[in-house]
């Protein structure tokens, strides 16, 4: 890939801009194994809701949908204002 291409993969677009959130996404640990803990900490996959024993009442927003960045921050840190990086139990 040309180097004026990867540029464009180093800001952030109207999908993935944190805005107000920046603080927080500049917590996160910087080393893959660390980070993909703690987004399993946040999220979890319609798909694999059998895996943590939960049902589709368990989901408190329509987490197939599409969002921007901010707007999902937006409803993980007003279900639980801790940082990031503090796994929540599946399902809370």
């Amino acid at each position: 890939m040309p180097v004026g291409h990867l540029q464009h993969f180093r800001k952030h677009g109207k999908w993935t801009d944190p805005a107000r959130f920046s603080d927080l996404i500049a917590a996160l640990p910087n080393d893959v194994p660390s980070l993909t803990y703690a987004v399993r900490g946040l999220l979890v996959h319609t798909d694999y809701l059998g895996m943590y024993r939960l049902g589709p009442s368990h989901l408190k927003s329509v987490s197939r949908q599409t969002l921007p960045l901010v707007d999902r921050l937006q409803q993980i840190i007003s279900i639980d204002p801790d940082p990031l990086e503090i796994a929540r139990p599946p399902g809370s």
